[in-house]
């Protein structure tokens, strides 16, 4: 039976489509006929993009649509009301023409939860992929938060369901959680124990923590018994006295703690590669890598004093590799090393890579500044590559082709530098900066 996706986009070849006639030269009495069943076929495809259709099955998801389609086109929309909610990755079965995944975002599969029954889904197909992707809102996209009742510490911890945020009592640690998958919960805990980082339980900076009365975190499931800290806040850090005074270093220096200060946080980031030259026409250099970043929370009791050391910002260069920005550190407590400078590139030397980022440790948060642009065809006219990102700072920018200037530089803080083009050098990385966030 055709149906209103057999219809085509050019007018003449619509004579004759299924029951409906439209041919030249036709005869009075199949007007009626054909205008009726263009009118029905339109009210099929009213209903399945209007979600008048209800699916059946939670995982395996089966929809008969009315239209009676034996393929799926590329673009083929279909909304639809969903009988079940999912518990996992799902497929969906149109007409029986065969399953396919549901994904969301592109590609990745869904997640319990992401469709409630009574949710109108919207789905279009992607023919390269062979799958049906969600272009309606994911049922679990918003978090509310419900108080549960209070969990008793123990190891494993086991995480109810009547909520997604818990009161943890007691002081015994743990190494491992008992949680559904696709779980979002908040925990606060009463008192202090130690909580171990591992397959079960990933921590921020691959480190053990231990409580505080008062410290709460963020935490997803990836997957049953397996648990993400997203974010850990502390009581120190949030309570007292609370933020009495900030320190900013962007040139090397001491760091001596004022009177009455309990507790600092310290973010730092890493100087900036250098971006590299050109040379005549089309060869172009590549662009420094961002400064790395590292972000930790200390106790201030045992410390009075430490050094801080700004990494300075890579020098760019003409046709060979750009300097390698400067690492940061404060004492020997936390650091980020500078970014990579970018390497030039010639029809007979140079890879033309674009410098990699800085990497941050000593943290409990340490992420790696963005690469530098690399080198694109030689063959063809190009512009400067853009310097990569630090944590504080975008990478300089990429010189348009035929501009005459220098590749620009790296942004503050710990940006890489732009690359040169032609026989113009490439921008210099911006240095370093620590910062010094101080509580009572």
């Amino acid at each position: 039976m055709a149906s209103i996706y057999d219809w085509s986009a050019t007018a003449a070849s619509n004579a004759t489509v299924g029951s409906i006639n439209w041919a030249e030269g036709q005869a009075p009495s199949t007007i009626n006929n054909s205008a009726r069943d263009t009118m029905a076929d339109v009210a099929k495809w009213r209903d399945i993009l209007g979600g008048a259709k209800i699916s059946s099955g939670t995982d395996t998801i089966a929809l008969t649509s009315g239209l009676s389609l034996s393929a799926y086109a590329q673009g083929m929309m279909i909304a639809f009301e969903a009988g079940g909610a999912n518990t996992g990755a799902a497929t969906l079965n149109i007409d029986s023409i065969g399953a396919r995944a549901v994904v969301k975002r592109h590609d990745v599969a869904l997640a319990p939860g992401d469709i409630e029954a009574g949710q109108i889904v919207l789905v279009a197909y992607e023919a390269t992929a062979n799958n049906f992707q969600m272009l309606s809102q994911i049922a679990a996209n918003t978090l509310n938060i419900t108080k549960g009742g209070d969990i008793a510490s123990a190891s494993p911890l086991v995480i109810d369901t009547d909520g997604n945020y818990f009161d943890v009592t007691g002081t015994t640690s743990f190494a491992a959680m008992t949680v559904e998958a696709g779980n979002f919960f908040m925990l606060q805990f009463d008192g202090a124990l130690t909580i171990t980082h591992g397959s079960g339980i990933e921590l921020p900076g691959a480190a053990n923590l231990t409580t505080a009365t008062g410290d709460r975190l963020m935490c997803y499931a990836t997957a049953a018994n397996t648990v993400v800290v997203m974010s850990v806040e502390t009581e120190a850090a949030s309570s007292g006295g609370g933020l009495t005074s900030v320190q900013t270093f962007t040139a090397s220096g001491t760091w001596t703690k004022p009177a009455g200060i309990g507790t600092i946080v310290v973010e730092l980031v890493g100087g900036g590669g250098g971006g590299a030259g050109g040379i005549a026409n089309n060869y172009i250099g590549a662009a420094g890598g961002g400064g790395g970043y590292s972000k930790e929370l200390l106790a201030a009791a045992s410390l009075s004093s430490e050094t801080v050391t700004i990494g300075a910002g890579g020098a760019g260069s003409g046709q060979a590799t750009a300097s390698t920005g400067g690492t940061t550190s404060f004492g020997s407590l936390l650091s980020a090393t500078g970014g990579a400078g970018g390497d030039y590139n010639y029809a007979t030397s140079g890879t033309g890579e674009g410098g990699s980022g800085g990497t941050g440790s000593g943290g409990t948060i340490n992420s790696t500044g963005q690469g530098g642009g690399g080198k694109v065809d030689a063959s063809t006219y190009h512009g400067g590559m853009a310097g990569g990102s630090s944590h504080m700072g975008g990478g300089g920018r990429g010189i348009a082709y035929n501009e005459s200037a220098n590749g620009e530089v790296g942004g503050n803080y710990g940006g890489g530098g732009g690359s040169g083009i032609q026989s113009y050098i490439g921008g210099a990385g911006a240095p370093g900066i620590v910062v010094v966030w101080e509580y009572a």
